[in-house]
């Protein structure tokens, strides 16, 4: 980690950043776990972050991947 944030190759988590979350509907609200995780978003650098709670199967951008009944193997 250096003065900016931390440095990783992969992120895994349930739900997505703030930022990404409110992409997928009017109904998605912002809340404290979202919030967290627009701030890592925000001061991390990493190549993938995969989340899967929106089920769905799609690359939102080239880095976040939205993973619900596919597998993909990372390492």
């Amino acid at each position: 980690m250096d003065a900016h944030g931390w440095a990783v190759d992969y992120i895994l988590t349930h739900c997505a950043p703030t930022s990404i979350a409110l992409q997928f509907s009017r109904h998605n609200v912002a809340d404290h776990l979202t919030d967290f995780l627009q701030e890592v978003k925000d001061r991390a650098q990493y190549y993938y972050w995969l989340f899967g709670h929106y089920h769905d199967n799609k690359a939102i951008d080239t880095k976040h991947i939205l993973l619900w009944e596919q597998i993909v193997q990372i390492l």
